[in-house]
């Protein structure tokens, strides 16, 4: 099964809030290696990441870390690296993503994890353009 190829997403706005949610993948080849380029948009689509594309049987993966911080008892702030992992599968013209926060399953509905084909990118514009 070959990789993916092009633009796939499912990013939206709210029309009550203004909100920007969903996710986005561009797939391409640099140097023969299959990449990814992509952003999970949770209110507004903040940084997109970039990645490696790896295969797993019919499924294709790629990882990134996302920097967090919290505050601890003694009201010392201190920085954790988490890792998110996106597993992918074809279903039809359309891919399906699973997501895993440190190894832990992030439950989505059969609409938020469907990925549709595009055009244009758009949670990707909206994340470049903050940089």
């Amino acid at each position: 099964m070959a990789f993916p190829e092009g633009l796939y997403g499912n990013v939206d706005v709210s029309e009550a809030t203004g909100d920007l949610g969903g996710f986005e993948v561009r797939f391409f080849r640099d140097s023969g290696k299959p990449m990814a380029e992509f952003v999970l948009c949770e209110g507004w689509c903040n940084q997109a990441y970039l990645a490696e594309v790896t295969r797993e049987g019919d499924a294709f993966r790629m990882n990134h870390v996302e920097q967090g911080s919290s505050e601890d008892s003694a009201g010392e702030t201190r920085t954790e690296d988490h890792r998110v992992t996106y597993t992918i599968v074809r279903s039809g013209d359309k891919l399906v993503y699973q997501m895993t926060f440190d190894g832990a399953p992030v439950e989505r509905d059969a609409d938020t994890a469907t990925l549709l084909p595009l055009e244009e990118p758009f949670g990707l514009s909206v994340a470049k353009a903050k940089g």
